[in-house]
């Protein structure tokens, strides 16, 4: 089995940090934090950190930790070749969203299962909203397995169109370090086009795969790892990408090379990847450098030659129980066992955790404009 080397990068010091507790439950599980305070979610404590829910949103705050857990999504989205639905839905989505932080966001042992649910994201990280309410910061996210990633890219048997990514940026970050991650995703594995400026995306033993078997229909299912079509409109901004022991599985379903069905841009695209000189598995983009946008390493075709870098069992057991040992010993690193001051997520009548109380009380009730209609912004990667 493949294995990420020693991570290197350690969790942010957290002041005074705030506990706060995901569970099981319907409807979007949302929390607004206060800009200046630290937070250690813990996930599904009392469920040996395994939850099954719909969107868990965590919006805003400095620094975040959440260390160990299992989120399945709930059964609740229409499926693209279900006889009973075409609809499609008014917002956004995804299972885990992360947005505004103003420090440093540490995300390690988690395990995201989307559980088939058509168009919805497994993760989704950034800031920086138009109204320049939020912040853009540091993204640390390490040993982390996402799966049953499920959308197109085109209309298919009369059904709307609905894009999905296993990990998607959706606004600027200062830094996105990546060490240690699997995707499987029928359409896109990960988008960090630089649609928003990126000042550092440093990814590392990253390895993205089709589920078996790999159903393609036309340009249906997507590139695994996007970085863009090439536009001016979609690679406008700064950006620098730093890519050591990337690899993505080629779609067997496609006649077409390995570098242009899985990844963008690819040859036909302006700015377009090419095979690295001597390797048949090894592609690269030459000519996106320039001052503000900079691209080194390459990706390879194929599987890790161990395995996974971070497949399932590391994280959870058959039964869903999360095992994962934390590299570090710090607040939050084990769900199960910490104590401390906790503040439970009890669910209000629009889904939304109750107001806290005591010291805990660090929350502000609302919506943050700009953040739940975001589909001018999702769905440029598929036109």
């Amino acid at each position: 089995m493949a294995r990420a080397d020693a991570l290197t990068e350690s969790p942010p010091s957290l002041v005074d940090a705030a506990t706060i507790d995901i569970h099981s439950g319907p409807g979007v599980q949302r929390f607004v934090l206060a800009p200046d305070k630290d937070y250690v979610f813990r996930i599904g404590p009392e469920s040996n950190g395994f939850v099954v829910t719909t969107e868990i949103k965590i919006i805003g705050g400095r620094n975040i930790s959440i260390v160990g857990g299992h989120i399945k999504r709930a059964d609740n989205t229409p499926t693209n070749d279900a006889a009973d639905t075409g609809e499609r839905r008014t917002r956004a989505d995804s299972s885990l969203n992360i947005l505004g932080q103003s420090g440093v966001v540490y995300v390690e042992g988690l395990l995201i299962d989307n559980n088939g649910q058509f168009g919805v994201d497994g993760l989704d990280l950034g800031g920086g909203d138009v109204g320049g309410q939020l912040k853009s910061g540091d993204f640390i996210l390490k040993n982390i397995h996402i799966r049953g990633v499920h959308g197109t890219s085109n209309a298919q048997n009369g059904k709307p169109v609905q894009h999905a990514d296993g990990l998607q940026t959706w606004g600027p970050v200062r830094s996105l370090k990546i060490d240690g991650m699997t995707i499987y995703s029928s359409c896109q594995g990960i988008n960090i086009q630089p649609q928003f400026s990126i000042g550092l995306a440093e990814v590392k033993h990253l390895n993205l795969r089709y589920p078996i078997p790999d159903v393609a229909s036309g340009g249906a299912n997507c590139f695994a790892f996007w970085l863009g079509d090439g536009r001016h409109n979609m690679f406008g901004f700064p950006a620098r990408y730093e890519f050591e022991d990337v690899y993505v599985q080629a779609r067997k379903a496609w006649n077409a090379p390995w570098q242009n069905t899985s990844i963008a841009p690819d040859s036909g695209m302006p700015h377009g990847v090419k095979l690295v000189p001597g390797y048949k598995d090894r592609a690269y983009w030459t000519t996106l450098v320039r001052d503000d946008q900079i691209v080194s390493g390459y990706i390879s075709e194929g599987i890790p030659p161990g395995g996974d870098f971070c497949p399932p069992e590391r994280i959870a057991d058959d039964a869903g129980k999360v095992v994962y040992v934390p590299q570090f010993d710090h607040a939050g690193a084990n769900p199960q066992g910490f104590t401390g001051k906790t503040r439970k997520n009890h669910q209000g009548a629009e889904g939304q955790p109750e107001r806290g109380r005591g010291r805990q009380r660090n929350w502000r009730r609302g919506e943050i404009n700009g953040l739940d209609d975001c589909e001018g912004h999702r769905h440029q990667a598929c036109r």
